[in-house]
């Protein structure tokens, strides 16, 4: 008889069957009863609706059921495995470390092999032991617990090695197996959450690879300070009852770790464990010093200004006007507004050769905008001493940013409220640092006195050392803020050199280097460290952008752009303007009257002054020997501080001037505030006499940084000289002659000389005419003011007066 098996495959003589029944029926006259109508996806199994792609009753049919061993999927009966296995054919397998199933279903090993971690070799991987052919963790395995051969009784489990009735207190118990939910790669973060092929299981998370503080043993990332598994190095198990105590087993806790849960841990790095047993770091955290310290990138935003000597009203380039207090204010508020994680710098010279809007007052307009400009930190350059030490330390206490050094030597003897050796500040969840940095040259360009009894360490050494105490405490992101600039760039490359560059490279560690001092743009990378140095007066800030690691300080992006602040770009800062108009109206009434016509420009910038004969030079040495009827006189180019016309903003618009909303020129009318704006240090001119001798020093000293610009480059009157670069400093110097062609020699012949205080008394190198002599007259300032009145029209000349020859 054919036998037909209608559970699993229904066949012909069923389907005969049913349809006689079906005709009986039919013929009885009885309707039947209509099946039920299912929703998409289910069928009706004896008038019940069911999903015979899941349904172990009818698994892929009505009627159709599975064992008690088995699970419907996908319409079809399949071994229902438990976690960590794999159904090959009709068997339950780990592909871990089955022989004939190795990795995967059907993949079998060779003779001799064993089955590690899922992979044939001749040997198992250092954390698993060779149980005749299968490569197992002792640690876990209920039938080689502790031992191959070493099974565990009904009821118990396999916890670290030993059969015992419940998983201690680190483990989870995932079906009878204890396992490290933090490093097990089958139990990952929780039971049955396996890691993909080639992942490990790092403190509880599936990754491609260990965390730093973890090793990976044979896929399994272990601390080898606290793993009982593998203390030590991987594979090292401890013995029942010990503990693994840094790296070593041990039957109680070092005294620096603490026993948390079984495990000796090291409270100050164990992110399951930070500061305390229990306290568990986030998923993005790790632990540092105890606390849970985020791995997830910030975005840093560092911003600075230049030399801005206390340039308050806008600069005129090309009919645009470019920076300004308030305009810089405008900006640096649209930046924060951007980026919150925000800090903006500046590395001196602040105040000092100003503009009358802010050298007029003291320079107290000056602080109080760096102060709405939002400034965080500022460290000391030369011109900021230009008044003392007593005038310095009314700045600070007006200011609400925060003034430091780091190689101001007895700083404390001579002012208060400044930081040493640097300030931290937090932003972000960031500890960042800022080192400042002023010039060793710096008592050398001011009055002599003016820095008390302050000296200047190495900068170098200096910054290094207040570098290494910030990072003792806590700061990840370092900052310096150097007085250092440039001397020279080359357009074609942008190479630059100078002091900025040598500081730059003889230091290590730095994240940002802000320069100053020398109106010479930079922005580069050296040592790791983006290196940037603005043009001066606000004519250009830089964006300094970080992404930063918060634990560790690494920097995984990092980039520098330098703008220009066109003031019609921003509104400019009401608060600014509010806070300048009291002064702005005082000092139209002392300045703003007429005193004289520029048939042109007499320009001044980018150094030209410090480096050639300029008509701006011409005219200021004309105006001391003029006045005192000398036959010779001279000034140093750093003395002069802008163009004629300036950027002083008189009231009266109807006045020709080059700033957009007043008359156009040339011609220009010259105020009184433009001869303070070019000669704002207040200095007094001397006369006295001078040999041939020491004026052939003197130029000498003038021209000894070339080609680099040097403020004690000579501008002079009633006198000519020759020279030649290429000659070695100090023998350059080929001819002098008065202005009416005698030649002076390098004797003893006297002649009379007008000069300012500053050089007289030895400032910018010119120590040659301290020799006590010298009688005071009137201000420099007023001098050039009372001879430009004098001429009425003045006309912008060089004449030759210094000559470079090969």
């Amino acid at each position: 008889m054919l036998s037909v098996d209608t559970r699993r495959r229904p066949g012909f003589p069923a389907l005969l069957f049913s349809l006689l029944l079906v005709l009986w029926t039919a013929a009885c006259g009885d309707d039947p009863a209509p099946p039920p109508a299912c929703a998409g996806g289910t069928t009706s199994c004896n008038g019940t609706c069911v999903n015979v792609a899941a349904d172990a009753q009818n698994c892929g049919a009505c009627g159709t059921t599975c064992s008690a061993d088995e699970t419907c999927s996908d319409g079809a009966c399949v071994l229902d495995c438990v976690s960590g296995q794999t159904t090959c054919g009709s068997t339950c397998v780990d592909t871990s470390k089955d022989l004939a199933n190795c990795g995967a279903c059907g993949n079998p090993c060779a003779a001799g092999e064993v089955c590690s971690n899922g992979t044939c070799a001749l040997s198992c991987q250092a954390s698993l032991s060779d149980c005749s052919g299968t490569c197992v963790d002792t640690s876990k395995d209920l039938a080689n617990c502790g031992a191959c051969g070493n099974p565990c009784a009904a009821g118990e489990v396999c916890s670290n090695g030993a059969c015992a009735l419940s998983c201690q207190a680190s483990l989870s118990d995932c079906g009878g197996t204890c396992v490290n939910q933090q490093t097990d790669v089958e139990n990952c973060g929780g039971c049955g959450l396996a890691c993909a092929p080639g992942e490990v299981c790092s403190n509880g998370m599936c990754a491609l690879s260990c965390q730093v503080d973890l090793t990976d043993c044979g896929g399994v990332c272990a601390n080898l300070q606290t793993d009982l598994g593998n203390c030590g190095a991987c594979g090292q198990a401890c013995a029942p009852g010990e503990v693994c105590s840094n790296g070593m087993c041990a039957l109680s806790c070092q005294a620096e770790l603490v026993a948390c849960d079984g495990l000796c841990v090291d409270t100050a790095t164990n992110p399951a464990h930070c500061g305390a047993c229990g306290t568990t770091c986030k998923f993005d955290e790790v632990c540092s010093n105890g606390t849970c310290e985020s791995t997830t990138p910030v975005d840093l935003q560092f911003l600075s200004v230049s030399d801005w000597h206390g340039q308050l009203d806008p600069l005129v380039v090309n009919n645009v006007e470019i920076g300004g207090a308030s305009v810089l204010s405008a900006y640096f508020q649209k930046e924060r507004t951007t980026n919150p994680n925000t800090l903006v710098f500046t590395a001196g010279d602040g105040i000092g050769a100003s503009p009358p809007l802010a050298s007029y007052f003291n320079e107290e307009p000056a602080i109080k905008a760096m102060s709405l400009m939002g400034i965080d930190a500022y460290t000391f350059g030369n011109h900021d001493f230009d008044r003392g030490v007593g005038h310095l330390q009314s700045m600070i206490d007006l200011s609400t940013f925060e003034w430091v050094t780091s190689n101001l030597a007895n700083i404390d003897g001579n002012l208060t409220g400044v930081a040493t050796p640097y300030h931290m500040v937090e932003v972000g969840g960031l500890k960042v640092a800022i080192i400042g940095i002023t010039s060793p040259d710096a008592p050398a360009s001011t009055a002599p006195g003016s820095f008390g009894t302050i000296t200047i360490k190495n900068p170098i050494t200096s910054a290094m050392e207040a570098r290494n105490a910030a990072e003792a405490a806590g700061a990840k992101v370092f900052v310096a803020i150097v007085h250092l600039g440039a001397s020279l760039c080359d357009q074609a490359t942008g190479t630059c050199q100078g002091p900025l560059l040598d500081f730059a490279k003889g230091v290590n560690g730095f994240d940002v280097i802000l320069g100053d001092h020398t109106d010479i743009q930079v922005n580069t990378v050296i040592n790791g460290a983006r290196v940037v140095e603005n043009r001066s007066k606000g004519l250009t800030y830089a964006r300094v952008e970080l992404t930063v690691v918060p634990w560790n300080g690494f920097v995984a992006k990092s980039s520098a752009t330098i703008l220009s602040p066109v003031k019609s770009q921003v509104t400019p800062d009401p608060a600014v303007e509010a806070m300048l108009q009291p002064y702005r109206a005082q000092l139209a009434a002392e300045l703003d009257a007429v005193i004289g016509v520029a048939t042109d420009v007499f320009p001044r910038g980018n150094n030209v002054e410090r480096l050639v004969e300029v008509a701006i030079g011409n005219l200021a040495a004309d105006a001391m020997r003029v006045k005192y009827g000398t036959q010779l006189a001279f000034c140093n180019g750093g003395g002069l501080r802008t163009s004629i016309p300036s950027s002083y903003t008189p009231a009266n618009t109807m006045l020709r001037r080059l700033t957009p909303g007043y008359a156009a020129g040339p011609p220009y009318d010259i105020v009184r505030g433009d001869a303070l704006a070019v000669l704002p240090f207040g200095n007094v001119i001397m006369t006295r006499t001078v040999t041939g001798a020491q004026l052939w020093q003197a130029m000498e000293n003038g021209i000894s940084g070339l080609p680099t610009a040097a403020g004690r480059f000579p501008q002079i009157s009633g006198f000519g000289f020759t020279y030649s670069a290429s000659a070695p400093a100090g023998s350059r110097i080929q001819e002098i002659h008065l202005a009416n062609g005698t030649p002076i020699a390098a004797n003893g012949t006297t002649y009379t000389l007008a000069v300012p205080d500053f050089l007289n008394a030895g400032g910018d190198g010119y120590t040659m005419l301290l020799d006590g002599q010298g009688t005071s007259r009137e201000i420099h300032a007023e001098v050039l003011i009372e001879h430009i009145q004098a001429l009425g029209t003045i006309t912008p000349t060089v004449e030759g007066r210094i000559v470079a020859v090969p």
